[in-house]
Formats: C-alpha cells, structure tokens, sequence
C-alpha cells in the first residue's frame, strides 16, 4: 500500500552530503554551546571589559594611570592594589556563579567530572579578568616596570586557577565538619548553598551601600577607587543577580537579557532623569554684542571720534575631553604667562573663547582662576590642577551604579551621571583652591551661577561662548555671558539670533545655571553623559534635548567666524552713535587637541614622509618671502584618503559617515579660515593672522586618549610643551619639526601683538 499524500516521508541524517556535513560539524558544536549557554551573559560582560582595557583608547589610559601609579608614593599606589582586588573579585564572581549555573542544569559535579568544557571553563573565566589585564598593563606605552607588573597579575590568576583546580580536596576536606558541611554542600534555598547565599547577599548588600554612597556623593568614593576599580567592582556586582535569576528559570530558558532590554525601552518613557540643573534665578540681564566690545574697547582708552585699530585674539578651543580642557589652560597660560607687560597686552586682547565640549571646561577654568587668583601668582596652578583632575571616575560611579539602575525604574528616583560629572567638577575646583590655600570666594565658584564669574574681582576677563547642539533640529545652543538674541522691535517683529541658527541656553530656559552645567550643556561626551532635558519651569514643557557640541562643529571656528562677523558690525554701531571708533583686526587662536603624530628616529621612512605631508611650510615673520618655516596648519587634501573595504558597510556606513562628518566639517572651516587669510592679504609671503596650536607627540609615545581623565605622564607632556615654547632654544639644540612650527606660531601670535598699533 502506498502512502498517502499528506503523509510526510521520514527524514533521515545523512540523507544528503551537506546534511551529513552539518550531522558531522554543526550538531555537536550546537549541542556543546546548549550545554554553556546559560554562561552567555558572564562571558559577554567579561568581553565588554576586556574590549574597554585593550581596545579603547580611554581604557587603556586608565590603566596606564594605574600602572603609573606602582612606582610612585604608597599614597597613590592605593589605586593599584584596589585594581587588583577588583580583579580577583570580578574573577571570583564569574567562577562561583558560571559553576553555580552548570550545577543548576548539568547536577553536581559528579555527574560531569570527565567533560572538560564544563570542568574548564567556569575556570578560565575565573582567571580571564587576571590575562585580559595583565596584557593591558604590559602594553602601557612609556610604562615602569610594566614586565613586572603583568607577571604579578599572570601569577596571582594561576594562583586562582589552582585555587579553582584544588578546591574539591579542600571542600571534601571542610565537609568532615558538620559547620562546614552546612556552609558549603547542603543547598538551603533557591539551590544555593549558605556559602553561595552569603556571597549572593553581600553582593547586594555592597550594591545598595554603593548606589546610596553614589547617590549622595558621587565624587569621594570614586576618586578615591579609581575608575578602572569602580568599573570592575560594578561588573561584579551584576553576576550574581542576574545569574540567580536565570538559575530559577533555567528549565524555562526563559530570555532574561532581553527582558531587561524591553523593560529598558518601556520605562524610558516615564523615567527621564536628565534635566539639565537650573537654579531657582530668573533670567539675569546680559550685555549685548555692543556692550561686550564697548567694553573691551574701553581698555584702550580711545578718544572719541579718533579712529584707531586693535588686534583682537579670538580663541576658539576644539573638543575632546580633559584632554581639551588641559590643552586650552595650559596654552591660555602659557600666553598670558607671569605677569609680564607683553603678556599682560595678550591677556586684554583676548575679547572672547569659543569652546566645544572638553574646550569648555578649559575656557570655564581659565576665567575662574582669573578671578579666584585675581593677580596673584596661583592662577596657572590652580586652572592647571583642575584640569588635571580624574572627572572620569564620578562619570563612571553615576553611569554603572545610580544611572544604571534608573534605567529599569518606572519613576525618576536617582540623579543622573552628568550631575556626577558636574559634581566632579565642582569638587575637584574646591580640591584645588583648598591646596593652594587661595582666600576669598574660590571656593564654591563652580557651584556658583555661572555669569558670577564675571562679576568682581579686578582685570578683563574674555567673554565666553559654549557651543551645544539641539538634538532635534542639530542646531547650536551657546551658553554665554553675552546675549545672543536681538530684542523685538514690535508685535509682529519677533525677535532673532545674532548668530546664524543659533539658540542662546539663557534666553530657552529663562533662568541661571551654575558653572559646572554651563560646562556640561557643550560637554555632553557620547555615552558618557546623557543629553539633557531642557524643561522650562515657567511653561512646564520641554524645549529640547541638548547634546555635546562637538555633533555641530568640533573645532569652534565655525562660531568664531560667526562671532567676529557680530564684533566687526558692533564696532561700527559703537563708532555712529558713540563715536568710540576702534576697529578690530582679528587674531584666531584655533586650540586643536589631537595631536600631531611626528616621527621617532625608530619611524620607518613612510612615517616621515607621511608626516611631511601634514605639516605646511609657511612664511616667516623674522625672514624674507623666500624663507619659509613649518606650520601647524595642514595641508588640504586634493583626494580622499583610501580606507580600503570596510566590514559590514551596508549596515554601519550612515553610523560611519554621521561620526566622520564632525571631524569633516571643522576640517572645512579651518580651511575656510586659512584660505580668508590668504585671500585678504596682499603681501607676497603674507603673515596668516590665524595662530594654530596643536600638540606635539612621537610616534612611539604614549598617546592622548580623549577621555575624562588623563595620566599623569600625559598631563606632563602638555604642560613641558608649553613651558618649552616660552623658553628660548638652546644653542645647537636639536628639536622635532613639530615643535619647530610651534614655536613659529607662538612667535607668531606676539609678533601680531607687537606689530599692532601700540595701545597707550
């Protein structure tokens, strides 16, 4: 009888060559994942981690920070033994609970003691904290002791393997006691043993005492900890619960990651923690574009109708971090320098900083200690200390504890990580004004309104821009002194920005904000810090969403350019109605950050003529047309450079193109500025009036990672490039074609000062 035709013919493995090939490779490999796969969640976070201490440029200079710190005073050397106790712990979490978890599905170890994946893996797990770290510190650049240091951590995870090894002896050893029989083999709840329930309940505990701690201060512990600790600590302290949880359903396979996912996006409508502080100060009155010049003007002391020229500075500080904020205090400084007249002129000629993100919190540093020192000799140490301080550590207390948990809370209950960070900021100033010893109101300042910086106190202080963007529209949002919105002349005359699509904080949200937000509405660093809800108290509602200026324009120049349009229409207002006729011939300070890469004696020949490819030569002030000097500012490309194929592109080219956009855009505007020079210039050789300042670093240095933290090497480096620039070159001394052409911009710039009409 034959069969019928809705009967399905019996399937058979190997019935085929590609189905006996997956018979043969894919099953068992499918089977033996089935037989881990509840250990999916400690293995990805173990990935996640080992990703942000070997790959990303940020992790890895935190551990060059705590690698620094093993040969330094036992004081520091805190931090090095606080990492390496978060490492044993976030080894031990991943052995206990990916054994726990096999036991759960698998039964006791008795029934699996000859299968090597199961027996080998919660081990290895249990040691991959150990190798994953001591690989990060043995490839610190410029490290001491680095060999040292790695083989430490590699002998204290094989200590852990044997302990993981050999703990069966011992257990079957203790269990002869009916106390340690109790403790450690007898499950008492849920499956876990009293030994697995302790450690279960002080890992809880930790996690509240921690996430209170955080909650009321989010700066002493982490400080204190260190990021790279904190961040381990934390990781270890999500193992256990969500381990349990996946141990109660392990029959269900129940999606617990996924869940937590959806849970996520769920309450993300209801719980939004990210209201950008505002303090309970109504709207204050601000100058205008006129009145911030008038004033400047002012200094100079013009006679009325007597037209005359000025040069005015106008800096514009690029993105990226504390290594932004260290770059434009160290330079702000070194210009201004100790006092001397020369310097004294750049310091008053200095009419206004345009910042981005990290350049925002240099710009905030350098006005602040222009005030707190208000002519005494502490105002480099302290804007210099400031900057130099761990912000990251705060950002990674509020992003791992408090933030963390908010994030599957229906209701707002705890402060988000950009109020860490701004706390961060606030106490590292009141840090260093207490070591310093500095009296007066510096401690507090950055807790203070933020237009308090501009009020008493002696001596010009520049104006400030701190440029935002609209998450909604990918406008500019600037946080100033001044005012950037035109006053209606009528009902039907509404009023407008003076600068191009640009929205003024001050006038959206009608009220103050302390220095530290102003900071943190330009520094909202990708992921790092959330964008921040702009609720504005007299309607209720919300404007927008602010998010780091470096999404608008990276380099500032943009709305410098912008700006000095403003200056060059409100001089000439100034001089019709007042008669205060001085005209500004603008000097641009472009402050950029990332470095540039010259080549070590080891550099290959390719290195150096890459490197010559980057660096202009320009005409030289001190010599003829014909001599020409290297330059900070590059050449233009004539072709894109070739990246070759990139990796799943149909996916990720829009997320790519977005990013690399920034960075193309303010490469179009220094080029645009560089070509303005060129174009008004009549001169043969022409001296540009921008100025452009970049650090310098061989290419077998450590690098500087954009980050809110910085080592201490690092920091060193930026400041000695400085210091070195206001120091005359030794005789027959041999320097990098780097610091050449920072030293022709730095004489630059004060020969423009000097070339100027002299003020009286």
């Amino acid at each position: 009888m034959g069969k019928s035709p809705t009967e399905r013919p019996e399937r058979r493995s190997g019935s085929n060559p590609l189905s006996r090939f997956l018979h043969r490779t894919w099953v068992p490999l499918h089977a033996r994942y089935l037989d881990v796969a509840d250990l999916r969640f400690i293995v990805l976070l173990l990935g996640f981690g080992a990703l942000l201490v070997l790959v990303a440029p940020q992790g890895r200079d935190v551990i060059a920070t705590i690698s620094d710190s093993w040969a330094e005073t036992s004081n520091s050397q805190t931090q090095w033994w606080l990492f390496v106790a978060a490492i044993a712990f976030l080894g031990f979490q991943s052995w206990l609970w990916a054994r726990f978890l096999l036991e759960r599905r698998h039964g006791s170890r008795h029934h699996w003691c000859d299968d090597g994946l199961l027996l080998q893996l919660p081990r290895l797990l249990g040691i991959f904290p150990f190798i994953v770290c001591a690989i990060a510190v043995w490839r610190v650049p410029d490290g001491h002791h680095v060999a040292e240091q790695a083989a430490f951590l590699l002998v204290l995870g094989a200590l852990a393997y044997l302990g993981f090894w050999k703990r069966y002896r011992l257990v079957e050893w203790l269990i002869t006691f009916p106390s340690a029989e109790k403790l450690l083999a007898q499950p008492v709840r849920w499956g876990l043993t009293t030994f697995e329930l302790l450690v279960l309940g002080g890992s809880v505990l930790l996690a509240a005492t921690s996430l209170v701690w955080l909650a009321l201060d989010p700066v002493t512990f982490p400080l204190w900890a260190g990021s790279a600790a904190l961040a381990f600590i934390g990781f270890s302290l999500v193992i256990p619960g969500v381990c349990v949880l996946m141990a109660l359903t392990w029959r269900e396979r129940f999606p617990w990651l996924s869940f937590f996912v959806l849970v996520a996006l769920v309450v993300s409508i209801f719980n939004d923690n990210h209201q950008v502080r505002l303090l309970d100060v109504a709207r204050p009155t601000r100058p205008t574009i006129e009145q911030a010049y008038r004033q400047w003007a002012l200094q100079f002391r013009p006679s009325p109708g007597q037209k005359m020229t000025q040069p005015i500075i106008l800096v514009s500080a690029a993105g990226g971090a504390s290594r932004a904020a260290l770059w434009t205090t160290a330079v702000l400084n070194g210009l201004v320098g100790d006092g001397a007249s020369s310097d004294a002129d750049i310091a008053r000629r200095i009419f206004a900083i345009t910042a981005v993100s990290g350049g925002s919190l240099g710009a905030v540093e350098y006005v602040a200690s222009l005030k707190a020192a208000d002519g005494t000799p502490y105002r480099a140490a302290l804007s210099k200390g400031h900057a130099s301080t761990d912000f990251l550590a705060p950002a990674i207390g509020g992003m791992l504890y408090t933030d963390f948990l908010q994030r599957f809370l229906p209701f707002p209950l705890f402060r988000d990580r950009a109020w860490s960070i701004e706390r961060g900021f606030e106490d590292g100033w009141d840090r260093q004004c207490r070591l310093l010893a500095i009296q007066g109101n510096c401690v507090g300042m950055l807790n203070a309104p933020f237009l308090d910086l501009w009020k008493g106190g002696s001596g010009w202080r520049p104006n400030l821009l701190l440029v935002g963007a609209i998450q909604e529209d990918g406008h500019r949002i600037v946080t100033s002194n001044i005012t950037w919105t035109t006053e209606s002349s009528g009902s039907e005359d509404p009023p407008r920005p003076v600068l191009p699509d640009t929205y003024d904080f001050h006038d959206v949200m009608d009220r103050e904000v302390r220095a530290s937000t102003a900071v943190m509405n330009s520094a909202r660093f990708s992921w790092v810090s959330p964008a921040g809800t702009l609720k504005v108290k007299r309607s209720d509602r919300v404007a927008g969403h602010v998010i780091d200026g470096g999404y608008v324009e990276a380099s500032g120049v943009e709305t410098t350019l912008d700006l000095f349009d403003a200056i060059d229409r409100a001089w000439r207002v100034l001089c019709d109605r007042e008669h205060i006729c001085v005209e500004p011939v603008p000097i641009f300070v472009t402050l950029r950050n990332d470095a540039i890469v010259y080549p070590s004696k080891k550099s290959t020949n390719r290195k150096k003529r890459e490197f010559d490819s980057l660096v202009w030569d320009a005409c030289s002030l001190h010599e003829t047309p014909s001599v020409k000097e290297p330059s900070l500012i590059t050449a233009e490309r004539w072709r894109p450079k070739a990246a070759g194929g990139s990796v799943a592109n149909d996916v990720l080219a829009p997320l790519r193109g977005m990013l690399n956009t920034q960075g193309g855009r303010a490469e179009i505007t220094l080029s645009r500025l560089a070509r303005r020079d060129v174009a008004s210039a009549t001169a043969q050789c022409p001296a540009p009036r921008e100025v452009r300042l970049i650090p310098c670093i061989a290419d077998d240095e450590r690098p500087f990672a954009m980050s809110w933290a910085l080592s201490q090497p690092s920091r060193k480096r930026m400041f000695d490039e400085v210091d070195r620039l206001n120091r005359p070159l030794a005789p027959g001394a041999t320097i990098s074609r780097c610091e050449q052409a920072q030293r022709v911009a730095w004489r630059r710039l004060h020969d423009l000062v000097r070339q100027s009409q002299p003020a009286p």
